[in-house]
């Protein structure tokens, strides 16, 4: 029962993300969609009234042959006779996205006999991958432990707080900043752009909206340029790995301090109401007796406790009704917690 409520609360408060998430970016990209549609339905219909000899129905014949491979298209266009696309280079960086599940679809297999061998690839290839990033995450780990255990002075929080501001600084230039300087330097994009993509990668998100092809270096270079690419792939996987899965087992323990802290409120209060109701049932049990001993034989012996009056500053008075007369009853507390009861009658 208590799995099932844990994974109720996970499905609500994924779904609540992910709606949150389709609000924010749709109030973000929708009215930038609708602006590019308005550029590009200006800039077709220059092209249309320029070109008269081409018609519409041409025109869309045409769209639809480049949509289906547009770098090809821009090769071509560009008159280039080579490309690296299946060359050992391009068939690396397509292995690589597989076994990794980047997947950032600029390259995939059109013939039948590449599309079941990338399946049976991808099924032997992502965990062996998956070991092997794990191992390396472990050796991070290692190292990461060390430096959390350097002392700096007497002070505990000192010390972790500086350890921490070192890991992350060393972790975010390995990962981040210095691949960023590197796609800055080459391919010539913007700070942003260059950050956007290492993180995109290496969450293995892989839209593929940028991707580094190295097209102004030397071909030894490119190579050399791609391998490298490659390298810090694996080591930047491993660490941001790493790190997400120390913010979930935060996240998580802290979840479950908080639960096991609000249980243990819960229990405690409700073992001070039982010990409240056992000494309220003690003292009516007790005051019952004396009420029926003091009554006349007549009177019934099952007395029933009516209602709980508030006499000066204790709760200590009761009204018991007893056939058709009304017993008062003053309960005294002694230093032994000993009950003494005072029996008046009144007529009704």
């Amino acid at each position: 029962m208590e799995s099932n409520g844990r994974l109720g609360l996970h499905i609500f408060v994924t779904t609540s993300y992910l709606i949150i998430g389709m609000l924010i970016f749709r109030s973000l990209e929708l009215e930038n969609e609708k602006a590019m549609r308005v550029q590009m339905t200006q800039k077709l219909q220059a092209f249309m009234a320029n070109s008269t000899c081409v018609s519409m129905s041409e025109l869309r014949y045409l769209v639809g042959v480049v949509g289906g491979d547009v770098r090809m298209a821009m090769a071509v266009v560009a008159n280039r006779t080579t490309s690296d696309r299946w060359e050992y280079s391009g068939a690396m960086s397509f292995v690589v996205t597989v076994v990794t599940t980047i997947g950032y679809g600029h390259l995939a297999p059109v013939t039948t006999p590449g599309r079941v061998v990338s399946v049976i690839y991808a099924l032997i290839g992502i965990p062996l991958t998956l070991i092997m990033l794990k191992d390396i995450g472990d050796k991070l780990n290692n190292v990461i432990a060390r430096l959390y255990r350097v002392e700096y002075c007497q002070k505990a929080w000192v010390n972790k707080t500086i350890n921490v501001s070192i890991i992350l600084i060393v972790g975010v230039n390995v990962a981040i900043l210095l691949p960023s300087a590197l796609f800055i330097h080459v391919e010539g994009w913007t700070m942003m752009e260059a950050v956007y993509y290492c993180f995109i990668t290496l969450s293995t998100i892989g839209f593929g909206d940028f991707l580094p092809s190295g097209a102004n270096l030397l071909t030894m270079n490119r190579r050399l340029y791609r391998f490298t690419i490659y390298i810090w792939i694996f080591i930047g996987l491993a660490y941001v790995s790493l790190i997400i899965s120390c913010i979930s087992n935060t996240i998580v323990e802290k979840a479950r301090s908080v639960e096991r802290h609000t249980l243990t409120k819960v229990e405690a209060e409700l073992r001070r109401l039982r010990h409240e109701v056992m000494k309220y049932q003690h003292r009516s049990r007790d005051i019952t007796t004396d009420v029926v001993g003091a009554a006349s034989p007549s009177c019934p012996l099952d007395v029933k406790l009516m209602h709980y009056k508030h006499v000066g500053q204790d709760n200590d008075a009761f009204v018991c009704a007893l056939s058709s007369k009304t017993t008062h009853v003053e309960v005294q507390k002694k230093d032994n917690d000993v009950m003494d009861a005072t029996v008046e009658k009144y007529q009704q």
